[in-house]
């Protein structure tokens, strides 16, 4: 497994991830397993920027491939971003436009320990496939959220792109001409194939970027209740009637966005073990459980605790 890379054993992974040999193909690392791996790491001095990008391709499952069946390198990323959720509930991919006409890609997960380090780890692997993927290297810098350490000179030296400390967040930019470079060997019918795929086995919906981006924040935001319309334009740096203009093309209500996203939520939170009915409600913006309880019969048609007895 390429978390071996971290320097940690395979009797140690099998005990960490007893599952992982009996689950389904497609089934992620348990993402608080995963935090806690990294961290662990990078205790020890392993660099997870690093060690993600020497994850070998073909780790990220179907994600790997419907990226490299891709025609150019921005579609290879939309299609990462798109599909993201096969291995990962809690983090998205975001690719936003920069002043100098490229995109700048940052991974935005879930506010709890270990976010940091599985970040960065994100940011590596995809640095690292996009640029087995891309003619020459695309990218015009790495930022990394934390300190520069002494156990980062020795990679950083040999890095192709600059790379930044101490920044706002992980992330890299897109130089403007590489957008359009070409994917090596591009192959349109098995990305049909493998997308066809992903939908007959019923892997989850594809949701819009701009969905993606309101739902990472909704992460953060939901324990201090629902942000309005104004408060969610405000963080994703936009004004809200371009926000309003973006959702009416797209399709989307704020509010629907919303609903979905917390039934989303409190499935993966009912099924994990150690959290309370009135935990699952509060992490989800309800008040109380009462509140919650409603909001779920009206998704499910039971309560959360009879959802919860079901599938265990």
């Amino acid at each position: 497994m390429a978390l071996e890379a971290l320097g940690i054993a395979r009797t140690t992974l099998k005990t960490r991830l007893p599952d992982v040999q009996h689950g389904p193909p497609l089934m992620p690392v348990p993402f608080d397993v995963l935090t806690s791996l990294l961290r662990e790491a990078f205790h020890r001095g392993v660099v997870p920027f690093e060690v993600g990008t020497r994850v070998p391709f073909g780790s990220m499952s179907l994600v790997d491939y419907l990226a490299a069946s891709a025609s150019t390198v921005e579609a290879a990323l939309r299609s990462v971003q798109r599909h993201l959720h096969l291995i990962t509930r809690v983090t998205t991919l975001e690719l936003e436009p920069n002043p100098q006409g490229g995109l700048e890609l940052a991974f935005a997960t879930a506010r709890v320990d270990g976010r940091r380090e599985a970040d960065e780890f994100s940011l590596g692997v995809l640095v690292g496939h996009v640029n087995l993927l891309a003619a020459s290297c695309p990218f015009d810098r790495v930022e990394l959220e934390r300190a520069r350490t002494a156990a980062d000179e020795r990679w950083v030296s040999t890095h192709p792109t600059p790379v930044r400390f101490s920044r706002p967040r992980p992330a890299a930019r897109i130089r403007p001409e590489a957008l359009t470079m070409a994917v090596p060997r591009p192959d349109p019918w098995l990305e049909d194939l493998l997308g066809s795929l992903v939908h007959s086995l019923g892997l989850g919906a594809v949701v819009s970027p701009l969905e993606q981006a309101i739902r990472a924040r909704l992460r953060d935001q939901l324990t201090s209740g629902v942000p309005t319309l104004d408060a969610m334009a405000h963080l994703l740096g936009v004004s809200k009637r371009t926000l309003e203009r973006r959702l009416h093309q797209s399709g989307l209500t704020y509010g629907a966005i919303v609903d979905a996203f917390r039934r989303h939520e409190a499935h993966r939170l009912l099924e994990a073990d150690g959290t309370s009915i009135l935990q699952v409600a509060l992490a989800l913006g309800y008040a109380d459980h009462a509140t919650f309880t409603r909001a779920f019969r009206r998704w499910e048609g039971t309560s959360p605790s009879a959802y919860r007895s079901a599938r265990r």
